[in-house]
């Protein structure tokens, strides 16, 4: 008996909704991190700056407009984005996206990672400017190489469909997986669906479980169904009817009309006992997802586990790597508000003047992202060099953790070719460091077992 994979599961077919949408909260913060930072303004401005953020979270959306709107047209960066998101949703002023394209295209300029995922959203779907896949792909990776998961995973969609570049999966991949290393939900189904249809990489039932998997756990629904059709199948799982219900479940109760039929199907051929013990985990896993916890797979430190009121995983996630951008060393990047992470939060804010509660929020993330944007901005003066080993797909170098610690920026040297990297993991016990770059670098060391080691190994 056939299930029947719903149309929805086709190629690479999903696009990310409205950047209002998703970057309202971003956009939000972000003004509260330069309220508090007061960033390269005076006294006054900082204060305009700070009225702005009070009205838009109160809702006066007219007022918050004029305040942002006085600070762009002094080339304030972030106003500027802020502004150009309250046109696109028209929150105090009528919804314009012309005007959307003309402030973001502003901030883009000026580096504003944000801004220039958003711009190249807009080329993207034609909104403010005539449809142009190259200069949407031109600001999307803009924004990519800034570390941007949104943009990185958009990117991604354009090199898998040919958009605004040549086909190539391979790019596909590499973008995918850099925002899916991220926590995209989107980026990681679509990995899992490259995987598991050979495309860019070689085929593996497991790895595209394991990235179906990540992305189900965060409420993506069409991974949820292709995780519950893998179990189905047993592709890269034991064949299990009631684990397949249950995911195929949770993705039906989002209303998929094609992913209903199959649940029915499936429900023909399993016993009224097993169909209860689906439901029944289904309704575990559904909590666990809306508590942010993610589904059975995941397994925190005890003490690790953030609260359905605390932040989500893919805040703790966010911190963790703007706190190894600038300097403190988080621990694993692994979105589990652990000891190392709390202690690194607590270093920073003691070190800005804060109270060093060590509690992760929305308006800390926010705050950490304006300083990482501040610092990269600053004329820089070398603190150090030290050596490391191209390791993985190319574009990550293991070195020692104290050539990077206290950095605010990492090269990379090789063969002539220099390569702004970040720190992706860093472990001061160990003293060592993974840092990554948004391409290639070079590569991968080759590791020999021979007692002699040649050049190169």
């Amino acid at each position: 008996m056939s299930l029947g994979p719903p149309e929805s599961w086709s190629r690479l077919n999903m696009r990310l909704d409205l950047p209002g949408t998703r970057r309202t909260s971003v956009a939000t913060l972000r003004g509260i991190a330069a309220a508090l930072l007061l960033l390269a303004a005076t006294s006054a401005a900082a204060a305009d700056f700070g009225a702005g953020v009070r009205a838009y979270n109160r809702g006066d959306y007219a007022s918050a407009f004029r305040e942002f709107r006085a600070l762009a047209e002094q080339g304030n960066a972030s106003a500027q984005f802020n502004l150009g998101l309250m046109y696109a949703n028209g929150e105090g002023v009528p919804e314009d996206n012309r005007q959307a394209v003309f402030w973001y295209r502003k901030a883009a300029e000026q580096g504003d990672a944000s801004a220039q995922f958003s711009l190249g959203f807009m080329y993207d779907n034609g909104e403010g400017v005539p449809e142009d896949d190259r200069q949407a792909v031109f600001w999307y990776r803009k924004a990519a190489e800034q570390g941007d998961a949104f943009a990185q995973s958009n990117l991604g969609l354009m090199y898998a469909n040919g958009e605004g570049v040549p086909e190539n999966n391979r790019q596909a991949v590499f973008w995918f997986r850099k925002a899916a290393e991220q926590g995209n939900a989107l980026a990681q189904f679509n990995l899992g669906l490259m995987y598991d249809n050979g495309e860019g990489v070689p085929e593996d039932d497991r790895q595209a479980v394991f990235w179906y998997r990540k992305a189900a756990e965060q409420g993506d629904a069409f991974a949820q169904a292709r995780l519950g059709f893998m179990y189905v199948l047993g592709k890269g799982v034991p064949e299990d009817d009631v684990r397949a219900y249950a995911w195929i479940n949770l993705a039906a109760a989002q209303g998929n009309v094609n992913v209903e039929r199959s649940r029915a199907n499936l429900r023909q051929r399993m016993t009224p006992a097993q169909i209860a013990e689906g439901q029944a985990l289904s309704r575990r896993l559904a909590a666990r997802i809306e508590s942010g916890s993610g589904g059975a797979a995941v397994s925190p430190s005890p003490g690790a586990q953030a609260s359905p009121s605390g932040p989500s995983r893919d805040t703790v996630l966010r911190t963790q790597t703007y706190l190894a951008r600038i300097g403190y060393d988080p621990g694993p990047l692994d979105g589990l508000p652990g000891r190392r992470t709390t202690e690194a939060v607590r270093r920073f804010q003691r070190d800005f003047g804060l109270a060093a509660t060590g509690r992760i929020s929305e308006e800390l993330l926010a705050l950490l992202m304006a300083v990482a944007t501040a610092r990269e901005k600053e004329p820089l003066e070398p603190k150090g060099s030290g050596s490391g080993f191209v390791v993985g797909s190319g574009s990550d170098v293991v070195t020692n953790h104290h050539v990077v610690d206290g950095c605010a920026k990492v090269t990379v040297s090789r063969a002539g070719e220099s390569h702004d990297v970040r720190i992706r993991a860093a472990d001061a016990a160990a003293d060592l460091a993974l840092l990554r770059a948004s391409g290639p670098v070079g590569e991968a060391a080759a590791f020999s077992r021979s007692p002699r080691a040649r050049l190169g190994e």
